[in-house]
Parts: C-alpha cells; sequence; structure tokens
C-alpha cells in the first residue's frame, strides 16, 4: 500500500489554508481533497454528483462539515460556482489555492461527435476553470496562491477519436502558460498536472476488463507498476505546497513514463495485451 502523500509534508505545511477542488468527488478529485484534508488543510468540494458527493462526506465522518464545505455544483454554472466560493471565503477568510479538476470527454469520431458536446467540453475543461480563476484573484491578490490545472499527456499526442478532449485541454496548458506571465507579479502561480493513464474507476471493472487493462497499462509505460489516484494528489501537493514557490507556467508530467514514448494505442502493444490475457487461467471462458 502506499503511503498518503499528505504524510511527506510536515504537519504545517497546509495546516489553516484554504483550497478549492472541482470533480471532487470522483478518483483523481478525490484523492486530492482527502491528501489535503489529512494534511490538516480546509477545503472546498465541488461536484455535480450529489450522490458520490454525500459518500466522500459519509467517509469523512463525523469532522466533515468542519473541516470541509461541499458544493453540489455544475461548474458550467458560473453564478453557483461564485456562490460556493465565497460561502467558503465567508466561512475560513481566505483562500490559498485553487484545483481545476472537472473535466469532460465526449469521446467520438469527428463525424460522430456531436457539436453541443464538443462545446460542453470547452465548457467544463476550459471556460469553468477560467472562471473559477478570475473568482479567485480578488481573494489570492493580498497573500498570493496557486492554482493547479489537471490537464493531460495526450495535448502532446494525437490520438484518434479524442478531438474535443484534447483541443479544449490542450486550450487549458495555453490558459496555464499565459496565466502565469500575467498572474506573476501578484504572487499567483499558475501550473498543469498533466496524468497519464490513471485508474480512476478499477472497482467497477469486470473480472475480465480488470485483467486485460492490469496487462496492458503495464505494457504501455517503462515504469512497472500502474498509476493511481494518489499519485497524482501528490503531485498536486506539491504545486499548491511552498516547496514549488519558484515554479510557475510548467507542466508537471505523472504517467509513469508513458509520454517519453507512447505505444499504448499501437497494434502490437494491443495484440501482446490479448496473447498474455489468454494466457492467464483464471479467465478461461469457465471462469468468466
Amino acid at each position: 500500500m502506499k503511503t498518503p502523500p499528505s504524510h511527506y509534508f510536515s504537519d504545517v505545511a497546509f495546516r489553516g489554508r484554504v483550497f478549492g477542488v472541482t470533480g471532487a468527488a470522483h478518483g483523481i478529485g478525490e484523492s486530492i481533497v482527502l491528501a489535503l484534508l489529512e494534511a490538516n488543510a480546509f477545503v472546498l468540494l465541488l461536484d455535480k454528483d450529489d450522490r458520490e458527493l454525500d459518500r466522500v462526506k459519509r467517509q469523512l465522518g463525523d469532522k466533515a462539515t468542519e473541516i470541509a464545505e461541499f458544493a453540489h455544483v455544475d461548474v458550467r454554472n458560473h453564478q453557483d460556482l461564485r456562490s460556493a466560493i465565497q460561502r467558503t471565503v465567508d466561512r475560513w477568510g481566505r483562500l490559498d489555492g485553487w484545483v481545476n479538476n472537472a473535466m469532460y470527454n465526449p469521446g467520438g469520431s469527428v463525424e460522430e461527435e456531436k457539436y453541443e458536446h464538443f462545446v460542453q467540453a470547452f465548457e467544463v475543461n476550459v471556460f469553468a476553470g477560467w472562471n473559477a480563476i478570475r473568482d479567485c484573484l480578488p481573494l489570492m491578490k493580498s497573500s498570493g496562491g496557486s492554482i493547479v490545472n489537471v490537464s493531460s499527456i495526450m495535448t502532446g499526442q494525437a490520438v484518434s477519436r479524442n478531438a474535443a478532449y484534447i483541443a479544449s485541454k490542450a486550450a487549458l496548458d495555453g490558459l496555464t502558460r499565459t496565466l502565469a506571465v500575467e498572474l506573476a507579479p501578484l504572487g499567483i502561480r499558475v501550473n498543469s498536472l498533466a496524468p497519464g493513464f490513471i485508474r480512476t474507476g478499477k472497482d467497477s471493472e469486470k473480472p475480465i476488463e480488470r485483467a486485460y487493462n492490469d496487462i496492458l497499462y503495464r505494457a504501455s509505460q517503462p515504469w512497472p507498476f500502474e498509476g493511481t489516484p494518489a499519485d497524482v494528489a501528490g503531485a498536486a501537493l506539491f504545486l499548491l505546497s511552498d516547496l514549488s514557490s519558484f515554479i510557475t507556467g510548467s507542466t508537471l508530467v505523472v504517467d509513469g513514463g508513458l509520454s517519453v514514448e507512447l505505444p499504448l494505442l499501437t497494434d502490437p502493444v494491443r495484440a501482446n495485451a490479448a496473447e498474455q490475457l489468454l494466457k492467464l487461467e483464471h479467465l478461461k471462458p469457465g471462469n468468466r
């Protein structure tokens, strides 16, 4: 079991600081939230999935409402987003950092993809982050802060059937670099995180899917272990902390070396994964 990323920071690194995280009730966002809370920060959790947000609240137990603020928000709704931020500041009197993690990927070819889905990808992946940053500015101007945009390694690769996602995440990277320059005089740092393949839905995978993905992921990257949300959370905490005080306008890649050579979607890798899958005894037809 991996050591929680918050354990690598001193007890005072995040104590009393306040952060906001979008897409906070799933996968990477949830892991960042839990790491921040374990590090003694206060956190605003924003997510449109009421059921999952309530699950996280129950998971935190009796102290949930003392250490966190929960906002059922679709990040495309700027008024709700702004209201959640204001409630947080009214409660704790400050805002030290923000993580734009909410994302939408409609998938599909350029012929299949609907116009409204392409627009929605930009609304969630770019416009919502831009709005959040604008609303955070007045609250960070006096003391500075750190903004982390969760992007993807796919912005530097050509992967078919993902035009909306890749184009919007590439726009988010451009926003990161531009705002890093613009906001530096205010003491506000802006960086991107670019995860590789991170297993966020492993528990919901069928046995045969899980085994295939285990093989496929390991065959696709130099580092022989799969990436987890905790791996990305550790990188996020670094960028939110004073340890990265001289880093802005950068993209921190968290992908086990995958982007150094990206063979994942090539036929030989898929064929190799499928061949190894057939050799797994427990996945014979009678055992599925």
